[in-house]
């Protein structure tokens, strides 16, 4: 009878394990008498090291571009089922939340050079930004905004750097248009950056 309850449960557990990693260790050494191989003790610690957040389309090819570059980046991520398959792949992940000190401090904010902030939503943007930078003042910050009026608070929060996605639209547009007119290399690279200037004027 009790079977089916605590095979439903096993995740809930598992999920609530994972976000107490010395629990986690000791248990995995009491199973099985030796030291947990978590995903974010299997690698070296890298000279620059980088943390996403997100691993959606975004935060993935973000993941591969630093990869290739030979960053390994520290994923953090709040779906158990995509953190479970990076860790299985044997990659760096921490399963929790961003805005969680607790989570920045165990994806190795303290040490980090970058922080990539790729998930949408600017409201838990900005408190992951202010306690990155309670945990590590010099630590470069890039946040993705949806909306042109989100980036003022997430630059207020902390950012170096904010994306908005209607503001690369604008661009991408207006780029490709002035292509099709035959608009010369310095003629495009001049209007990029009118058009940056008064998408940030906007914003203030």
């Amino acid at each position: 009878m009790l079977n089916p309850m605590l095979y439903r449960s096993l995740g809930s557990v598992e999920a609530f394990l994972v976000r107490h990693p010395r629990l986690w260790r000791l248990l995995n050494r009491r199973a099985h008498g030796e030291p947990s191989t978590a995903v974010t003790e299997t690698h070296p610690t890298p000279a620059y090291q980088a943390v996403v957040v997100g691993y959606g389309p975004i935060g993935q090819t973000i993941a591969r571009v630093l990869r290739e570059r030979g960053i390994e980046p520290t994923i953090i991520e709040m779906n158990i089922e995509t953190f479970r398959s990076l860790r299985d792949q044997g990659q760096r992940a921490v399963y929790g939340d961003a805005n969680q000190t607790s989570v920045l401090e165990q994806a190795g904010v303290a040490r980090a050079r970058t922080i990539i902030l790729s998930a949408s939503g600017s409201a838990g943007a900005a408190e992951a930004i202010r306690a990155a930078r309670r945990i590590n003042p010099k630590i470069h910050v890039v946040a993705r905004a949806d909306y042109l009026g989100q980036s003022a608070s997430l630059l207020k929060a902390g950012a170096d750097a904010v994306v908005s996605g209607e503001g690369e639209v604008v661009l991408a547009m207006t780029d490709s248009i002035l292509r099709q007119l035959g608009a010369t290399p310095d003629q495009l690279d001049e209007e990029r950056a009118r058009i940056r200037a008064e998408l940030s004027g906007r914003e203030e």
